[in-house]
This record gives structure tokens, sequence and C-alpha cells, in this order.
């Protein structure tokens, strides 16, 4: 079970809280998907106007979120006096089954976003541009893209997975799904 949890609509504690459940009703196999966000009326809508303007902002958000899902899962307590979130002595009494915490999947193409997912996540959503006529180029790109998280995640003395999203194309020929694709 992946859920996405956009920082700002909703509080960390309350992901690490209701994340810590899932995964033990699930044998272990929850997963979240910190979504730092780019579409504003989201979180108008469903964040009572909490869209920040400034990327800095949106990404040190996404990094005290992740710190604190972190911090809730592994630790016995937990305290953070962050720019947007505060903690002080916070307990989970259910803890996740996963260990030493359920996964951590984001997305980013910004240098500042890159960092983060490299620091503290455990899968790395590539981009790819969409189409058929696009694959070669994506190849490539993923490729280099997945060199450069790799040299990142090392810097921090860690590993990263790799997410892509694609789609399948069923047709009665190959012709009819390549026309479908393209």
């Amino acid at each position: 079970i992946m859920t996405a949890a956009h920082p700002g609509l909703i509080l960390p504690q309350m992901v690490a809280k209701m994340g810590a459940s899932l995964d033990r009703l699930s044998g272990g196999r929850f997963a979240i998907n910190v979504i730092p966000g780019r579409r504003s009326h989201e979180f108008d809508l469903f964040g009572n106007g909490s869209w920040l303007d400034d990327t800095r902002q949106r990404y040190q958000r996404m990094e005290e979120f992740i710190d604190v899902l972190d911090g809730m899962w592994t630790k016995p307590s937990y305290s953070l006096n962050g720019e947007f979130f505060q903690i002080a002595d916070g307990e989970l009494t259910t803890k996740p089954m996963s260990r030493p915490r359920p996964p951590i999947y984001a997305a980013s193409g910004s240098e500042q976003g890159k960092e983060i997912i490299a620091k503290y996540c455990d899968t790395w959503f590539i981009s790819h541009a969409p189409g058929l006529a696009a694959y070669e180029s994506n190849a490539n790109a993923i490729a280099a893209d997945i060199r450069d998280m790799r040299e990142r995640a090392e810097r921090h003395g860690r590993s990263l997975g790799y997410g892509l999203s694609t789609y399948v194309i069923c047709a009665p020929t190959m012709a009819l799904a390549e026309a479908e694709a393209a």
C-alpha cells in the first residue's frame, strides 16, 4: 500500500501514526510517497491555502516532514524545532512492522529536492518525457539521472532504489500499439 502525502496538507505526525497502523495491518507492506508540491491549486483546496511560492521553503518543509516520519517511526521519543514543524517528546505507541521504517519514495528534478531524496529517501521516482518518440532520449537521460543520484546517495553513505511510471498499451497489432503510444 503506497499513499501520497503532501507536506503542508497533512501533519507528518499524523502520517507517521496512520502509516504505522497501515504498515502493521498490511504485514509490513506500507510505503509513503512524499510530494513537495507543484500544483498550487491542490494546496489551496486541500491545505486551506498552504501553498508556498518559495521553492526553498517547499523543500525545507519536505525535509522536515521526512525527518519527522523517520524520527517518529524509529526513535522511542522524537523532538524537532523546525521552521515548519515543532514536536516535543513525540511518541508513537504503535510502531511500524517494517524495519528500520516503511520505505519513503519521492520525486524531484530540482537540486534541493534531489539532495533531500539522496539523503533521506529509499526510492527516487525518475521523470521522463512522454511518447514513443522520446524513447531513446529518455533512456539516455534516465541512465545519466541514475548515475547522478547514485553519486549523491553515496556521498551520504546510502543507496537508492529507482521508480519509473510506465504504461502498457495492448492492441491487436504492433502498428496499432505504436500508433497509440505516439
